[in-house]
């Protein structure tokens, strides 16, 4: 009876483990799973499609936009009108920074999708020694599209993964002058109504 028994015992123990191991593994690939579509969202570039989308189907075409940027300790305020996306007047401006420009709709999505691009070099006086960094984020308006905040950090620091850093670091033994040229740059529409 006790050989019997353990002859019954020892496969339902063997079935007993391999069912464990099974359900622990099914339990584990299904949390992946799951933790991988909640945290599944639209790429920056297929939301701001989405925005743009939404910002050409409006109901009007001319525009007034006033802006706040606020970069590097500093900042500045452009209130503008546009015929279309075209300049219709400046109607303040206290922002003397030549990469802002004349910051419309269609220029907040050109800075937008900046975001979105390779690194490029800093300096072409030391090749490609130093690049940039931008990482960042954007808001856009739920109705109309238009980006409503573009938040970014701009660093520029050394390109250990380039050839031209190495070709320099040993053809002048020191390391390349990238600058202490980083900081926080924030964009906010303040305000956006229609022209009639």
């Amino acid at each position: 009876m006790n050989l019997c028994s353990q002859f019954v015992r020892e496969p339902m123990r063997l079935v007993g483990r391999s069912a464990g191991l099974l359900l622990a593994g099914l339990l584990l690939v299904g949390s992946c799973v799951s933790i991988g579509m909640l945290s599944w969202s639209a790429s920056p570039a297929q939301r701001r499609a989405e925005a743009q989308q939404r910002w050409v189907a409006r109901a009007f075409a001319s525009y007034r936009i006033a802006i706040r940027i606020e970069y590097g300790g500093n900042s500045c305020a452009q209130e503008l009108e546009t015929d279309g996306e075209r300049l219709r007047r400046i109607v303040a401006n206290s922002c003397r920074v030549s990469w802002i420009g004349v910051t419309t709709v269609a220029r907040l999505f050109e800075i937008s999708e900046l975001l979105d691009r390779p690194t490029p070099c800093y300096s072409s006086l030391q090749s490609c020694s130093c690049y940039r960094v931008v990482q960042g984020s954007v808001a856009y308006d739920p109705q109309l599209g238009y980006p409503t905040s573009i938040v970014y950090r701009r660093q520029v620091q050394p390109n250990v993964t380039d050839f031209e850093y190495w070709r320099r670091l040993l053809s002048t033994r020191r390391l390349p002058t990238c600058g202490p040229n980083n900081y926080d740059v924030t964009i906010n529409v303040v305000a956006l109504r229609p022209i009639t």
